[in-house]
């Protein structure tokens, strides 16, 4: 708006000099229109500044939101969210827990009696009695630290998910044959 009215007044300005060299207006009228003119440039320069101020915050707050995007690194669900809206993020405590249903694994426990049994690679009888699925896992790692008060041993079972919708937090049976 500042532009089209410095144009204007300019064109006008070029009307008033002609006039002023002809006597047909005051130099005070001139003078005013003149001052007008340089004021509206100023406001001009002002303006630009003010917008490439304006594109530079822009910009920062572009890369803050960026910044602020959460993205998984994988595909999942998310079976677990500890933030709500306007809430601060504790660090270190996860904000959102994401699992990712294709790479599912099976967590038991084994008393100190039968960890002697136990092998890496060995395969166990799994079954899911809720959706009446049945499929055979490998021991892929045993936790070598026993809870102190059952004296237990965690164990981590992987197997084949196929085709079903499985979730973490099913029910499973796992059956180790000797």
């Amino acid at each position: 708006m500042n532009k089209n009215q410095y144009n204007n007044v300019l064109l006008n300005l070029g009307r008033y000099q002609r006039l002023f060299r002809k006597g047909m207006v005051s130099k005070y009228e001139l003078e005013n229109l003149q001052l007008g003119a340089k004021n509206l440039k100023e406001m001009v320069a002002i303006a630009k500044k003010q917008v490439a101020q304006a594109k530079a915050m822009k910009k920062e707050v572009m890369n803050q939101y960026n910044y602020l995007k959460l993205r998984a690194p994988n595909k999942g669900v998310i079976i677990m969210k500890n933030l709500r809206v306007g809430e601060m993020a504790i660090p270190g405590m996860p904000g959102i827990i994401l699992t990712d249903l294709s790479k599912l694994s099976i967590i038991v426990e084994i008393s100190e009696d039968n960890i002697r049994f136990m092998n890496l690679g060995k395969k166990v009888d799994v079954e899911l009695p809720s959706i009446g699925y049945k499929t055979v896992g490998t021991i892929k790692s045993i936790i070598p630290n026993a809870n102190p008060m059952t004296h237990k041993f965690n164990m981590k079972i992987k197997f084949n998910i196929g085709k079903r919708s499985i979730y973490p937090g099913m029910y499973v049976k796992v059956h180790i044959k000797g």
